[in-house]
């Protein structure tokens, strides 16, 4: 829980302080956070803990719901386009301003699905969209949960640099770039 609390003060920025509100309640009251109606919002019960990993857990789905993060499965997106709409989204968000993603657009006619095996693609996708974040200084990054999705993350580079310097790769919860992919 100490982890995510120290990489979540980082990814959430402003939103931290109402994730660990959120979280308290989730963990100490529940039945407040029930007639919060935050089961619902966030979409993660009280009965959905598993009391080892509930900070981690709950923090995916908060994530999630604000609009932080997706989850892109291993094998690619769900509906087409949807990782550039995010990455645009958070752009914005992050007074960015007009996000230009015909790079993507380009280097998508250019490639054709037959040329990558399964789950390639994805990768290369986050490749391109990785270096034109990287061009406006930001930085694409990644949590691994041991399961088979990905979680990006749009952070500054000083943030990206404070996430390395706390960074504790274990078999179970890490954040990476795309370098390490």
């Amino acid at each position: 829980m100490d982890y995510i609390i120290k990489i979540s003060k980082i990814l959430l920025n402003e939103k931290f302080e109402n994730f660990q509100s959120c979280l308290m309640l989730l963990t100490e009251k529940p039945e407040e956070y029930e007639a919060k109606g935050l089961s619902d919002k966030y979409d993660f019960s009280p009965d959905d803990i598993d009391e080892e990993y509930v900070a981690e857990e709950f923090f995916e789905e908060f994530c999630q719901t604000e609009n932080l993060t997706l989850i892109i499965d291993w094998s690619g997106e769900d509906d087409e386009g949807q990782l550039d709409y995010f990455i645009s989204s958070r752009m914005n968000e992050m007074g960015v301003g007009n996000v230009d993603l015909s790079i993507v657009k380009e280097w998508d006619a250019s490639v054709s699905l037959s040329d990558y095996a399964k789950g390639e693609y994805i990768v290369e996708k986050f490749k391109v969209l990785s270096s034109y974040i990287d061009s406006k200084y930001l930085k694409l990054v990644f949590i691994n949960n041991g399961g088979d999705c990905y979680m990006p993350f749009i952070v500054s580079v000083s943030d990206f640099i404070d996430l390395k310097k706390i960074a504790i790769e274990d078999e179970d919860y890490y954040i990476h770039d795309i370098e390490s992919m």
